[in-house]
């Protein structure tokens, strides 16, 4: 068959879309824009979220989906849809990581995991956009960041994080549990532990002398991560060494207004710690 009628039948043909079966929890995929007769499969154990920007669909569960312009509204089949797949019956674990400078040259590294399964997946969907990419290394960040503000609230002593990590982690899940709760996920468990590494001095030839106050990190070496979103980021908190972050993330807090210009920031093959405006993986508007 060729011709006119060989194209009349290929586009009355369904475009299907399902997730790989391979991924754990989250898959996020992206439409160019609405085809005619294009089907969302959604197997038994996953929902699935349409969203643009701001813009998000009712959770769609079990079955086939035709997509029209109709069920899609709000959003606009003519521009980029994106198509977040979540694993509802998987229970992730997830690693997280801290690191403080003390004042003696040496770096508290604070590791944990935690677990936790779906409960409600537009809530959870909601959270996920605030950060520049939506990915489930985003929700590692910043849970991260939770557990920095609750240690430095509570003015917790380095002392008692080396000896009784398995109190401080009852301590974080408890706290952590109803924040996550309104993120739309449900806490079952988190661990940590904790040690005194020594940080390495920076070059005294560093271009920016009024830095050399603080020491180098020791990085951690990301795997298999998109580039947005690997943590070889550090910030300055208090005069504390924080991280690593995501650039994703330390984008996440640009457009939040919680991380600005005149902060400091350090990646591994910097000689020095530099402001935040001198890093152009970063974007400002121009409110900022």
């Amino acid at each position: 068959m060729s011709g006119f009628f060989s194209r009349i039948f290929q586009r009355s043909e369904p475009v299907r879309i399902s997730p790989h079966q391979d991924k754990p929890f989250l898959e996020h995929l992206t439409l160019p824009h609405l085809e005619p007769s294009t089907v969302l499969s959604v197997p038994e154990s996953y929902c699935a979220c349409l969203f643009q920007e701001k813009l998000i669909s009712a959770p769609l569960l079990r079955g086939e989906h035709p997509l029209t312009a109709e069920k899609i509204s709000p959003l606009q089949p003519t521009a980029p849809i994106n198509i977040l797949y979540l694993n509802r019956h998987q229970t992730p674990h997830r690693t997280w990581q801290l690191s403080h400078h003390l004042h003696d040259e040496q770096i508290l590294q604070i590791r944990g995991e935690y677990h936790f399964h779906l409960s409600h997946p537009k809530a959870f969907l909601h959270h996920l956009l605030q950060f520049p990419q939506p990915a489930i290394e985003s929700l590692d960040d910043w849970l991260a960041e939770q557990v920095n503000t609750l240690i430095n609230i509570q003015n917790i002593p380095t002392e008692d994080i080396l000896t009784y990590p398995e109190r401080l982690s009852v301590f974080l899940q408890t706290q952590l549990t109803p924040l996550l709760h309104r993120q739309g996920l449900t806490l079952i468990g988190l661990t940590l532990t904790a040690k005194i590494t020594a940080a390495i001095p920076i070059s005294s030839s560093a271009p920016e002398s009024s830095l050399t106050q603080h020491a180098k990190p020791i990085p951690a070496t990301p795997k298999d991560e998109a580039p947005l979103l690997a943590r070889e980021y550090y910030r300055v908190i208090g005069g504390r060494q924080m991280g690593p972050y995501s650039i994703a993330y330390l984008q996440t807090l640009i457009d939040q207004g919680t991380l600005e210009k005149n902060e400091l920031l350090w990646k591994k093959g910097m000689p020095s710690w530099q402001k935040v405006e001198k890093f152009s993986e970063l974007q400002w508007t121009e409110t900022k």
